[in-house]
């Protein structure tokens, strides 16, 4: 195993990559890379895609002043407009 590591450098690297394979024989655990956005890039994101929400969501962060409203009503705003 020593050579292994040495070869390639990082033991990390050698664990991550073992893992990787040993999971792959093992359908029941799944792990998932993707690209979904973050929680910080959605709202500007839908802002960005909806310039009619850009109002209501201006007037939702003067009342919070700066402070987090918190993901669920920061959506809640967003479904306000859409319904």
């Amino acid at each position: 195993m020593a050579s292994i590591v040495g070869e390639i450098g990082c033991s990390q690297q050698l664990s991550l990559q073992l893992a990787d394979h040993i999971m792959s024989d093992c359908p029941d655990w799944v792990f998932y890379r993707d690209e979904k956005l973050t929680e910080a890039e959605v709202m500007p994101r839908l802002v960005a895609a909806f310039p009619g929400f850009r109002p209501r969501w201006e007037e939702h962060l003067a009342y919070w002043k700066g402070a987090s409203a918190g993901n669920y009503v920061d959506l809640a705003e967003f479904v306000h407009f859409v319904v």
